[in-house]
């Protein structure tokens, strides 16, 4: 999975201060990998922490899939699906199903509006 240079700087002091050598990403205290179900605790505890009601793994990777559909310029429908892994039998990306992410949600609702100049 290819990331950006921001993320990548993030992993790297990450990767510095976690206290393992292990080869996975995410450690637990009694595994050398981090299970499914050890990351949707994490998750909920961040939740927790932050207060955003809605701060799920599926609403992570929803928001990436949102963010590249939208992004200014946007990224192609096809690269979205193939980071998102959407797939057809065929082996060729499945814009159909990445086609839920250029939904527009709230925020954007609100800044289609709000770019109205009434002036």
């Amino acid at each position: 999975m290819p990331i950006n240079s921001e993320l990548r700087a993030v992993l790297q002091n990450y990767l510095k201060e976690r206290d393992s050598s292990s080869p996975y990403l995410f450690v637990s205290r009694r595994s050398d990998k981090c299970s499914e179900r050890g990351i949707q605790h994490m998750i909920k505890k961040y939740r927790q922490r932050t207060q955003i009601p809605h701060l799920t793994c599926h609403a992570l990777r929803h928001t990436f899939g949102h963010d590249l559909a939208t992004a200014k310029p946007p990224v192609p429908l096809d690269r979205v699906a193939m980071l998102m892994g959407h797939y057809k039998e065929d082996g060729k990306p499945n814009i159909e199903m990445t086609m839920i992410y250029t939904t527009p949600g709230v925020e954007d609702l609100e800044a289609a509006v709000e770019s109205i100049s009434w002036t």
